[in-house]
């Protein structure tokens, strides 16, 4: 969601003069929000009716989750000034936060009504309209926005976020380039851009390294600008590109890199939006759960707001230290990161959302390390490696990271076996007429050529079904998509079989349906993979060159499962029908793997946490020493205590 910005009085407003007032503006402009916070309380106490203080108050708490302070200070301010177009565009995006998109409509046309020509409205009237499904009136309010602000590259990369929702990723990505071709530096259009290529099949690892390197290079160039806007008198260093799959030193504001013993206390820092119920908090727990605290003394920076939620309050329990920071400036979590003197900074998003690249634009630590959230290459410049393994980047691959690829031991990926698993169900096709292919991944995954690929499955085995369960099949629009779009490639409508969205009960329990699953490429299942093996139902993977493409490689081969693993179309259809035969034995054998499953994989590096995290300390020690000797880092005197820090942002 656009944040909602301060808006100018509609009339003279005496207050505007106060010093405080003023202090207040230029922190929010410089993103400091506590600091602004701070600064605009003694205004208002002098001046309880000002109006941009007033405004100011409703942007900050919109924009620090106090949504329903937010929304009275607007309520009331509109009701002062009636015609006041820029407070009905901020309710409106202030209601779209809420999930309330029939009201942020409302509020928006309101605007319209009073300023037609207003591109802001327009813009976020599209964004509104596409939450109610409504997605060509979309379009419409889009392109109304682009042609009342020519070059502006926002109406444009609209388009692009509204493209890849309705998964049309060719459309989106020709929309994000045309939005760069406007602002080469947009951070949304390159974040998006970048992922959006993971889903396109046609693209080669090597474009997908180019763009990559594009977005890290701008986000580099744009970092030290800003550096060097707030410390006017020290220019920050360029960013400079460094050849694929080596490491180098810190281009930007270098922190010092304190030395440690080898076996001595090392700080690590994890920067996410999705340390909670997510497959980034699912495959974390493990790791958390099993690593000597001691030893390495976690520390958490959350981009994300809302209550915590039970993996949120596991992986806290583990840290010596947590900060919520989706409200803090890049330069205030830097500042925090260095307070909290880490030593490796994991960034575990990438290019996907509530990232904090620009963070590790910074150079807010020594050692900075991308993992676990992120498949492919940050191309930026300051991150100096990715934790690998050697199925998902095997030999050769590494060229197609800006990052040194540093290889585990044994899994990049290690899962937390689902604690509210029922107990895994007898093999379907033993009493059933028909034996049953499941998928449970995201419909953005499923491209058209994975669909032929089912079909050439489904065509080569008459008795089998395709049951298929995502989210989106509940939207009616989305259904009659897929369904016209699994048509024409080749898939029978009689055998298939749609669901929507389950609880996570019914989710788990649904696997009982289901015989084998069959998984999507060139972006394989993860937690999905994980949970239904842990149901007893293996998955058929199709591996692609990449870390992405071989990531369901990884993940059968990490739970000795090898042979489930397709070389390449042929051989995907060769083995689905393989394991679909009707013959006794092949039977017998698919029901003996789902019964022993469950008791197979915790000894496997696919389920053995304490394994992972031990593969995974040493692995960092070992990185971190040969960091110090690149960087021949003298010895300090001493180290500050692991205590923990409070939760204040600055």
């Amino acid at each position: 969601m656009p944040p909602p910005t301060a808006a100018p009085a509609p009339r003279h407003d005496p207050a505007t003069a106060d010093p405080a007032l003023q202090q207040a503006i230029a922190a929010f402009h410089a993103g400091e929000l506590a600091a602004a916070q701070a600064a605009l309380a003694p205004h208002l106490a002098r001046h309880v009716d000002s109006w941009t203080g007033l405004s100011l108050a409703a942007v900050l708490a919109a924009r620090t989750h106090r949504e329903a302070e937010a929304e009275a200070i607007w309520l009331g301010l509109l009701r002062r000034a009636p015609d006041w177009v820029e407070g009905q565009v901020n309710l409106g995006l202030l209601y779209r936060g809420l999930q309330r998109p029939a009201q942020a409509e409302a509020c928006l046309r309101q605007a319209l009504r009073r300023a037609p020509e207003h591109a802001g409205a327009w813009h976020n009237l599209g964004l509104a309209l596409a939450d109610l499904q409504r997605f060509d009136e979309a379009l419409q309010a889009h392109d109304t926005a682009a042609r009342l602000q020519a070059g502006d590259p926002q109406p444009v990369f609209a388009r692009g976020v509204l493209w890849q929702k309705r998964l049309d990723f060719d459309r989106a990505v020709d929309a994000y380039r045309q939005a760069l071709a406007r602002d080469p530096g947009h951070p949304g259009a390159h974040n998006n851009l970048v992922f959006c290529l993971q889903y396109l099949p046609r693209t080669d690892a090597d474009t997908r390294l180019k763009e990559a390197r594009g977005a890290g290079q701008a986000l580099a160039a744009a970092t030290a600008r800003a550096m060097a806007a707030e410390a006017p008198g020290r220019a920050a260093a360029p960013a400079v590109a460094r050849p694929a799959g080596t490491t180098t030193t810190a281009t930007t504001a270098p922190a010092p890199a304190p030395a440690i013993s080898p076996d001595g206390p090392l700080r690590i820092g994890f920067v996410s939006g999705d340390l909670r119920a997510h497959p980034v908090g699912f495959f974390l727990l493990s790791l958390f759960e099993h690593l000597a605290a001691p030893d390495l003394p976690l520390y958490a920076y959350a981009n994300h707001g809302g209550p915590p939620d039970a993996v949120t309050q596991r992986l806290r329990a583990r840290c010596a230290g947590w900060q919520t920071v989706d409200t803090w400036s890049d330069a205030a979590l830097a500042r925090r990161i260095a307070e909290d003197r880490i030593d490796i900074l994991i960034d575990l998003a990438g290019h996907s959302a509530l990232n904090r690249l620009g963070v590790f634009a910074r150079r807010a630590a020594p050692l900075q390390i991308g993992w676990l959230g992120w498949f492919a290459t940050t191309g930026l410049p300051q991150m100096d490696a990715v934790l690998a393994d050697a199925q998902c980047v095997p030999p050769g691959e590494e060229r197609w990271f800006s990052e040194r690829v540093v290889r585990l031991a044994g899994s990049r990926l290690c899962f937390s076996a689902p604690d509210d698993a029922p107990p895994p169900s007898p093999l379907p096709c033993l009493t059933r007429p028909h034996f049953t292919f499941g998928s449970y991944q995201e419909l953005a995954k499923i491209n058209d050529e994975v669909l032929a690929l089912w079909a050439r499955v489904l065509q080569a085995v008459p008795h089998a079904r395709l049951r298929l369960q995502s989210a989106r099949l509940a939207q009616a629009d989305v259904r009659e998509a897929f369904i016209a779009r699994a048509l024409r490639a080749g898939l029978p409508a009689a055998r298939l079989e749609l669901h929507g969205p389950m609880d996570r009960a019914a989710y788990l329990a649904s696997h009982a349906e289901v015989d084998v699953l069959l998984d999507t490429f060139p972006y394989p299942g993860g937690t999905t993979t994980c949970e239904a093996l842990w149901m007893g139902v293996p998955t058929l993977t199709l591996a692609t060159p990449g870390m992405l493409g071989r990531q369901g490689e990884g993940l059968m081969k990490a739970a000795q499962l090898p042979r489930w693993v397709a070389r390449d179309a042929d051989d995907y259809v060769a083995k689905a029908v393989r394991c679909a035969s009707p013959r006794p034995g092949v039977r017998a054998g698919l029901a003996e793997l789902r019964a022993g499953l469950r008791d197979h994989l915790p000894g496997t590096a696919l389920f053995d946490g304490a394994r992972h995290a031990d593969d995974w300390a040493r692995t960092l020690r070992a990185l971190w020493q040969t960091h110090q000797v690149a960087h021949q880092v003298a010895r300090p005197s001493g180290r500050p205590s692991g205590g923990r820090p409070g939760d204040q942002p600055c």
